[in-house]
């Protein structure tokens, strides 16, 4: 195994454990389930952390283009699903907004 592979793992498992920490975090101290806003507080320390330990050893390990390179559009062609499944989520959520809003103000007017 050589060092940037060695380097790679290392970094999983750290990633993993702080991830674990935070997920133990959550689930014991906090008592809490997943989809809770307790959940994204606790958790959204770990994944700040997390994200700029990524960002340190690809800038540090790697060549600093992995992560700040420029942007090769003709190969994001793959992603057009996602993108698509975006639209439609966001498009639901702004909707869901919207009809839940519009209840709420017309129930207030008839009490």
């Amino acid at each position: 195994m050589n060092p940037l592979q060695r380097t790679a793992r290392n970094t999983y498992i750290f990633y993993m454990l702080l991830m674990t920490i935070g997920m133990t975090v959550t689930s014991f101290v906090y008592h809490d389930v997943y989809p809770s806003l307790t959940m994204v507080k606790v958790l959204l320390p770990f994944e700040i952390v997390m994200t700029a330990l990524c960002a340190w050893v690809i800038a540090r390990y790697y060549d600093r283009t992995a992560l700040f390179g420029k942007l090769h559009t003709s190969a994001l062609g793959w992603m057009i699903p996602l993108y698509l499944a975006l639209i439609v989520a966001w498009g639901a959520i702004f909707l869901f907004i919207r009809s839940t809003t519009a209840i709420r103000s017309n129930g207030m007017r008839s009490c």
